[in-house]
């Protein structure tokens, strides 16, 4: 049993530890872009419309329509990984929050 724990001890060990991580400030971006950092995207819909995203070509998320008048708009949050391309479709703004470690 002790070489059992032994090895468990030491499996935990080689777990690469999280890094603090912390958010920086929000600035407003086009509809599409490529990350330069790991981040989020926070977008809002038009009025009385529908929002999606899409990372690498991905669909991530997508609301439903909001056709009749009155229903207001809704808005959307993805992560974005370093690298990856991202785009919005029907989007009022569309705002970048960067991670730093």
């Amino acid at each position: 049993m002790d070489e059992v724990q032994d090895a468990i001890d030491t499996s935990i060990g080689e777990i690469p530890k999280p890094k603090p991580i912390h958010f920086g400030s929000y600035s407003t971006v086009g509809s599409s872009g490529v990350a330069a950092t790991d981040g989020i995207i926070t977008s809002k819909s038009y009025d009385n419309t529908w929002i999606a995203a899409y990372v690498n070509g991905l669909e991530v998320m997508q609301t439903a329509g909001r056709s009749k008048y009155g229903q207001g708009a809704c808005s959307i949050s993805f992560p974005v990984p370093k690298g990856a391309s991202w785009s919005v479709s029907g989007a009022e703004y569309v705002r970048w929050l960067p991670l730093s470690e």
